[in-house]
Order: structure tokens, then C-alpha cells, then sequence
């Protein structure tokens, strides 16, 4: 990662991902981007947190797995007793009754997920800085998983969330109506790249954006902000340039190592280009756009309305900067950053917040792994 995207916590750029033509529908072909892991060596788990990905995930294989006659794949999911952020019992039940399944694995953790705690510095002492930073979460399911196949729900808060010029789509498509300032968001969408960059650029001003970067970080992280402006105007190509972003190809690539150390296959099916191709096709014939939109009118067949459509999700930033963490916080010296992006003191106050913005968390690991050096 380049020093800006070190201060950030976040890869930039990539390159748009041709995606194949399809005429399948997309819950089938979601359904069979699963099959590898249905019919591979050991068990097929899924890692389940109760959101809509997950649980897209969990009800494609398992319809799959009784479309084909195989065995159905295993829910794994982490519990955090105490943390009522995290909480998401009543709606993992609610859909692993919907599917009717029999097995359910669980992982009880206190503090394991801290990312200063035993299985991040394990990782990182191994292997150095990884992105995201809190992906040894998926590492500790993956020792679940040694000898099988473990399925994430990776790609979905992505691959169907809002895009820079959703609202120009919309408007162009019949499915809003006009707001006083709509003119002005069709005419940005419809301007050159250039323009739309240079309008992004204006529209960002010089707010702060994270905290801890210095008046030039923060100028620097302004202009990559403004990079969303190259997002395609068409949702169904938006898919194509998504699926290219680095923090997509880093992420695979780390939960690949992952896997690999703990002795298993990494598998996640949003993401899988038969089926980001059948969501494309689907989308360019039907005008879908909103994420809401997409997952009731493509899979209303695999999960109930309000698994679908809920809008809250639960988050486990709590578990992530813990005792182990915040202590390191406190006793930094100040030392393993680029003074001229990232301001010691801003960020020492960062990461004893009382929530923590997700980005300082690459910064932690690095500046751990400094003074380790």
C-alpha cells in the first residue's frame, strides 16, 4: 500500500473487470457459485453474522445443496456475550428457522478479536501489515473450517450499496420524482470525467474526512474522495468497475493467505463473476439500482421480505479495539507513521475513543509492528 492509503486504511483505484454475458437468473446463479464448496473435501460452512449477505449466502447453498442432493452447508457464527452492538441473535434464528437447517456451529470470544490480541500479532508477525485489518476475524472461523470450505458474504455491502450517481439513474429512469436541485445532479452525471471529478472535488471542499491526517493528508485523501466520480453512470457496469477496486483484489488476496494457513479453501460467492455477470444482465434489463431494490427483486425466492430489506446491521468495532489495543494507544510512543500525512496526537486520540474509526486500524497494526522493529 502507498503511504497515502497507509494513513487512510484504504486501498485506492483498480481497474475495471469485464464481466461474462449471462441469461441466468441471478439467485441461480448465486446458487451455483456455491457448488464448489458444497461438493469440495470436508465440510462447507458459511460464515454467518445474521446481515442480508450472509444470509444470501447461507440460503443459496443451501438451496443448492438440496437441488443437487449434497450435504447442506453448516452456519458458523461468532458470539460477543456483552456486546449488544454485535447482537444479532433474533435475526440469525430467524433465518436459519426460514431454512429449516439442522446444524449450527458457534464461536464464543471475549477478546480474541482485539486486533493487538494473540491471532492478530500471530498473523502479523508471520505475514506483516494486512488489509482490512480486521480480517483475522475470518481467520479465526477459518480454524473452524481446516480440511472444508468456508463461504463469506465478501463483496455484498459493496457490490449492491448506494453509487455516486444512483439519484441521476433514478431520475433517468422514471423511478423518483423531481427534487429542485435534480437538474444539476442529471447535468453532473451526464458531464465528461473530468467534470464530474473537478464537480466532486468542489463538493468536498476542505472538510475533514478522518480526523487524524494532517492538512496535506487530508487534501490528499480529498482528491481520492473525488475518484468516485468515475463510477459508471449505469448501475449494471457499476458491478464490473466494483468488482476491479483494489480494496476488493487486497481483501481476496489476504483471506486467500488465510485460508491457506489454516488449511482451507476460501470461497465467497457474491463475488463470483457468473453470477456478478447474471446481476449486470439483470440489472441493465430492469433498471434495478438501490441495494433494497436489488436483493428484494432478485432473491425474494431465497429469504423472507424483512431479511431483505432491513437496514440496520450490527457491528463488532467494540470487540476490535479492546484491552490489548487501547493499551498500546495509551503507551505509543508516537513512532511508525508519516509525520507529513498522519498527526500523532490526533490519532492517539482516534484509537481511545470510544468508537473507533474503522480506517485507524491499519495505522495500529503498522505502528505495532514498528516498535516491534
Amino acid at each position: 500500500m502507498s503511504p497515502l492509503e497507509v494513513a487512510c486504511g484504504l486501498p485506492f483505484g483498480g481497474t475495471t473487470v469485464p464481466l461474462p454475458e449471462s441469461d441466468r437468473h441471478p439467485a441461480r446463479a448465486l446458487e451455483d457459485a456455491t457448488v464448489p464448496a458444497l461438493e469440495g473435501h470436508g465440510p462447507a460452512l458459511v460464515a454467518y453474522s445474521g446481515g442480508r449477505d450472509s444470509a444470501l449466502v447461507l440460503a443459496a447453498a443451501t438451496a443448492a445443496a438440496r437441488r443437487h442432493g449434497l450435504p447442506e452447508p453448516i452456519p458458523l457464527t461468532i458470539r460477543l456475550p456483552g456486546v449488544a452492538v454485535a447482537n444479532e441473535d433474533a435475526w440469525q434464528e430467524r433465518t436459519v428457522a426460514h431454512l429449516g437447517l439442522r446444524e449450527w456451529e458457534f464461536v464464543t470470544v471475549t477478546d480474541e478479536l482485539d486486533l493487538l490480541g494473540p491471532l492478530a500479532r500471530d498473523i502479523l508477525e508471520r505475514h506483516g501489515p494486512f488489509w482490512p485489518a480486521n480480517a483475522h476475524f475470518i481467520g479465526l472461523l477459518l480454524q473452524r473450517a481446516a480440511g472444508g470450505t468456508l463461504m463469506t458474504g465478501e463483496g455484498g455491502d459493496d457490490m449492491f450499496a448506494w453509487w455516486r450517481w444512483q439519484r441521476a439513474a433514478d431520475l433517468l429512469a422514471g423511478r423518483a420524482r423531481r427534487r429542485p436541485r435534480d437538474l444539476l445532479t442529471v447535468s453532473a452525471a451526464l458531464a465528461p470525467p473530468a467534470v464530474r471529478r473537478r464537480i466532486a472535488r468542489r463538493s468536498l471542499g476542505d472538510r475533514p474526512r478522518l480526523p487524524w491526517l494532517t492538512p496535506r493528508g487530508q487534501a490528499m485523501y480529498a482528491r481520492q474522495l473525488a475518484g468516485s466520480a468515475d463510477a459508471p453512470r449505469r448501475w449494471d457496469r457499476v458491478l464490473a468497475w466494483m468488482s476491479g477496486r483494489r480494496s476488493m483484489t487486497v481483501t481476496a488476496d489476504t483471506l486467500a493467505v488465510l485460508g491457506e494457513d489454516a488449511g482451507a479453501r476460501i470461497l465467497s460467492p457474491l463475488l463470483a463473476p457468473a453470477f456478478l455477470g447474471a446481476v449486470a444482465a439483470h440489472g441493465g434489463r430492469h433498471g434495478l439500482g438501490d441495494r433494497t431494490a436489488t436483493l428484494r427483486g432478485l432473491f425474494a425466492a431465497l429469504l423472507p421480505d424483512e431479511v431483505l430489506t432491513r437496514q440496520d446491521k450490527a457491528t463488532f468495532g467494540p470487540a476490535f479495539f479492546g484491552p490489548a489495543s487501547r493499551s498500546f494507544a495509551r503507551d505509543w510512543d508516537g513512532g511508525g507513521i508519516d509525520a507529513a500525512l498522519v498527526d500523532a496526537g490526533a490519532l492517539r486520540r482516534t484509537w481511545l475513543a470510544e468508537r473507533v474509526h474503522w480506517q485507524s486500524s491499519d495505522l495500529i497494526h503498522r505502528c505495532w509492528l514498528h516498535e516491534r522493529t
